[in-house]
């Protein structure tokens, strides 16, 4: 039986904390239908969920265990803005999904999965074309395609399952014998998933979450020389209730550009990279901001404490575009790792074992094209002059070389 259900914090918690902690209330259970943060003045004292009755305490006993290891340490580190370009009239993302929709240029197939169709893919194609060569043509990056599924193991090398277990997804096949493909024949008309379960094996792979695991993956156990790689694939991270539109999808396409080598050479790369993409959206008059950010840990040793020293030593950079005129999405972010993730995978700058820095930086394709779309609209005639020219021509990687070179370099 679904009810409702008030709960009060033992102690009140900012309203920054209760923004983070609105990332996290729908991994907490499946069986939660609803939820809404209750305040009091300038601070959020307590919830209201509708929920199955018998999973309520369960909720309530991992909402506290949340707000003890992830909620109440955190500290609202004021940073400053990077940059901003102020919106210049009203928009609405679900007015233009809903446009988008209408006009059979965006089809929805499910959860979190959305397909494009001409000419919004020559959107896509375009922006795309740009971001590659920004990083081919001025930092001599190395182009790889890299394929969907990644071995398990190089996520928990990585140490993804440390900080976001909840947007894991991994591959499942069936049991490779007769009977089982007997069996499945019969209940594929049924499509019982409980039955299929029993009929499968899960596997030592998973579905990307991002593209620079590859990288790591490729490289490891080897001296790197200030190189840079860009890719583009599909990622995969699975966001609940948290989908929405394109802002938010469970499968998605990345630009991703790794830099691997010095300290210096990989956050100076990494810097040259941010100030060059905020051009590219002042270029396309796109209105957002580019401030200090921190990743949604999940169930992570010290959650708290982590994200705080992520927000202090500024070692993440969000690129946010507005959606609306209340709201922003990342469409990219700078990470720095320093040797984290050299450590790891055994990334060495010499023969004397000197440990490699890296960082990286990812843009949602999709995400990129949806915050375009809110801004301008989705009619041709409405785009930027340096768009609507553009991004119908066949050669786009020429176009993208001949905007870069006659704006960036």
């Amino acid at each position: 039986m679904i009810k409702k259900f008030c709960y009060k914090f033992k102690q009140p918690i900012t309203m920054y904390q209760a923004s983070e902690l609105n990332k996290k209330i729908w991994y907490l259970s499946e069986l939660l239908y609803d939820y809404q943060l209750q305040y009091d003045e300038e601070k959020c004292v307590g919830i209201k969920v509708k929920i199955e009755e018998n999973a309520y305490e369960a909720f309530k006993n991992y909402l506290c265990n949340i707000l003890k290891n992830d909620i109440y340490e955190l500290k609202n580190i004021s940073t400053e803005e990077l940059w901003s370009h102020q919106l210049a009239k009203d928009i609405s993302e679900d007015t233009t999904m809903y446009l988008l929709r209408q006009n059979n240029l965006v089809h929805i197939h499910g959860e979190g999965q959305v397909s494009l169709k001409y000419p919004v893919t020559e959107l896509f194609e375009f922006f795309d074309a740009i971001l590659k060569n920004l990083s081919v043509q001025i930092f001599s990056a190395e182009q790889y395609i890299f394929p969907t599924l990644i071995k398990t193991s190089v996520l928990g090398d990585a140490g993804y399952f440390d900080s976001f277990p909840n947007l894991w997804n991994f591959v499942s096949r069936l049991h490779n014998d007769y009977s089982t493909f007997s069996d499945f024949k019969t209940e594929s008309c049924n499509m019982d998933m409980n039955n299929i379960q029993k009929m499968s094996l899960v596997t030592g792979y998973s579905l990307p979450p991002t593209m620079c695991y590859y990288v790591y993956d490729m490289l490891r156990e080897s001296k790197v020389s200030n190189a840079t790689v860009t890719t583009r694939g599909k990622s995969f991270r699975y966001e609940s209730n948290y989908c929405k539109n394109m802002s938010r999808l469970w499968d998605f396409t990345i630009r991703e550009t790794v830099f691997l080598g010095s300290k210096e050479y990989v956050n100076q790369s990494l810097e040259k990279y941010r100030i060059i993409a905020i051009f590219i959206m002042d270029l396309l008059g796109l209105a957002g901001k580019c401030v200090y950010a921190n990743d949604p840990f999940y169930l992570a040793n010290n959650a708290a404490k982590r994200i705080n020293v992520q927000r202090m030593n500024h070692s993440k950079v969000e690129l946010r575009l507005n959606v609306s005129n209340d709201e922003t999405i990342a469409i990219a972010s700078f990470n720095r790792h320093n040797q984290y993730i050299a450590k790891r995978f055994h990334l060495y700058l010499n023969e004397k074992l000197d440990l490699a820095y890296t960082s990286c930086i990812g843009f949602g394709l999709e995400r990129m094209i949806f915050t375009f779309l809110c801004q301008y609209g989705v009619k041709e005639n409405d785009w930027p002059i340096i768009v609507k020219e553009n991004y119908k021509k066949k050669n786009k990687e020429e176009v993208a070389i001949e905007i870069l070179n006659k704006y960036i370099k």
